[in-house]
């Protein structure tokens, strides 16, 4: 880990470890900068829009071995405005146990479900563990993500929206002039 870019990226966004207050819960996005291992800045594109955070997880063994990831939206000033549903799929080891799954969100989803005026940017805070070639690899990292310049986010909405239309009316002007 480069511990310079990190220490960059927390004077860049240092409301990311600021304490933040929701329903009367009161939290940290990163509570200890020392534990992230990779930061990244990144535009939010139409494949951002369509990702579901997801958890991965096994219980049952004395090595709780579980890869997570979560979203958050913020405002301008990196205030929490909501979080993304999270997916997953939970393996368990106990013969008395079912495995579970559950559905998530999107990211677009989840700017529907809050006033998308307010949203200036969406942090992935990725934990836990992921299994590489039968050892566990550790993993902390944040992608601070911001939409493309010159646009406001929901304006970027908006234009991912224009853009699909455009391309349905494309594909269907391209089917009707085939079948003449």
């Amino acid at each position: 880990m480069n511990k310079f870019k990190t220490q960059a990226f927390f004077r860049e966004f240092p409301f990311l470890t600021k304490e933040q207050q929701t329903n009367d819960i009161s939290f940290v996005l990163c509570p200890n900068v020392d534990e992230v291992e990779e930061v990244f800045v990144s535009r939010i594109d139409k494949d951002f829009l369509k990702r579901v955070p997801q958890y991965s997880g096994a219980t049952g063994s004395l090595v709780g071995i579980d890869d997570e990831e979560s979203i958050c939206l913020l405002d301008k000033n990196g205030d929490f405005l909501t979080s993304v549903k999270q997916g997953g799929d939970c393996i368990h080891n106990e013969g008395h146990t079912d495995d579970e799954h559950w559905d998530g969100e999107t990211v677009g989803e989840a700017l529907l479900q809050t006033n998308p005026e307010e949203v200036h940017y969406a942090v992935l805070i990725h934990t836990g563990y992921e299994i590489q070639d039968h050892h566990s690899v550790g993993g902390y990292s944040m992608t601070l993500y911001k939409p493309p310049k010159g646009f406001s986010l929901p304006e970027w909405v908006k234009e991912q929206e224009k853009r699909a239309e455009e391309l349905i009316k494309a594909q269907v002007a391209e089917i009707d002039t085939e079948a003449k």
